[in-house]
Parts: C-alpha cells; structure tokens; sequence
C-alpha cells in the first residue's frame, strides 16, 4: 500500500481510480504496474513536453505529498496555462455535475467529449492563482460561476460557489498537464 503517512491518502488507490474513469471514457490508459515490473518508466504518448492527460499518469507522477499539482495544468483544447505546479490540492467531490464542455458561440472547432459526472478536483483558494481563467456571470438564479479557458474559451472546466469565496475547484478530467 502506498498510503501518505501526512494525509492518510492511498495514492495507488487514487491513480487506479482516476485510470478506470479513463478507461471507461475511451481513454488511453498507460499501465504503470506493468512498465514497472519491465523496471521501465511508463511511457506516455509523445515526447515529454507534450501535454499528457490525466489519464496517463500515476498520482506519483501528479501529486505532491501534500496532494498538490506537481505539473502545470493546462487547457486540453488550446494547450493555454491553467495555473501553475504546486498550486492545486487534489479533492474528491462525488457525484459533481457540469455540463458538457462547449465554446462560446461562433467559435468553429470542435470541443472534445466530457462526461457530466466528476469526482476529482483541483482545489485552489485564490481566484487570483489562475493564470488564464475566464468566469461567467452566475448561472440562472444559482450561486453558481463556471470556469473557462480564456484564449479558446472552452468550459467549463470547474466551477466556483459565489457564496464560498475561496474555493474554486478545476476538474482533473478536463485539464492537461505538462
């Protein structure tokens, strides 16, 4: 088991858990187990300055001990700086809804598929911690503000409770890393 003896989090568990909802999307899943085994580091798709999902690595690879961001996040669409490493604490919200990721009007290219139900965050608690994130106007009469890339303008990609001023939460789904 490899539970972090400081927040009591099993990061294996975590890494498996975040790989069967990416299998479970279609996603290439990268089998750390197996290329350790080979005692080769997991290879991932392109060379390794290319974005990588989440999917593709480990929590080793993406969590620091305190479950912070070890990479820069980064817009899956237009490769755009989210926020930056060490700034994000990993959090579990089940059953956490947003609807599907689109652009804004006018805009031609196509938004990749997302599911409406996420369970993992980023956590950050200051709006000003993003480096490019645009946020919508409350949504319909809920406390509600979604979270967009502010060059493609893809989103949401996370959500922020009006009424909880210093959460603002980045779904790992719907982020890259690099």
């Amino acid at each position: 088991m490899s539970e972090d003896q400081s927040t009591g989090i099993d990061q294996a568990a975590v890494a498996a858990a975040l790989q069967k909802q990416a299998a479970a999307r279609g996603d290439i899943v990268i089998d750390d187990a197996a290329a350790s085994a080979a005692n080769e580091a997991p290879l991932l798709p392109g060379d390794a300055s290319e974005e990588t999902s989440i999917a593709a690595l480990s929590a080793r690879d993406l969590l620091t001990d305190e479950r912070k961001n070890k990479k820069l996040v980064v817009c899956k669409l237009c490769g755009s700086k989210v926020f930056l490493a060490n700034v994000g604490v990993y959090t579990h919200l089940p059953n956490t809804e947003l609807p599907k990721m689109t652009r804004a009007k006018g805009s031609a290219a196509e938004a990749p598929n997302a599911n409406n139900a996420l369970c993992s965050f980023w956590l950050l608690d200051n709006m000003f911690a993003f480096e490019n994130v645009g946020f919508t106007k409350n949504v319909g009469s809920t406390n509600l503000k979604y979270l967009a890339c502010a060059d493609c303008e893809i989103g949401p990609i996370g959500y922020h409770d009006v009424q909880e001023t210093k959460r603002f939460f980045v779904s790992t789904d719907r982020v890259a890393y690099k």
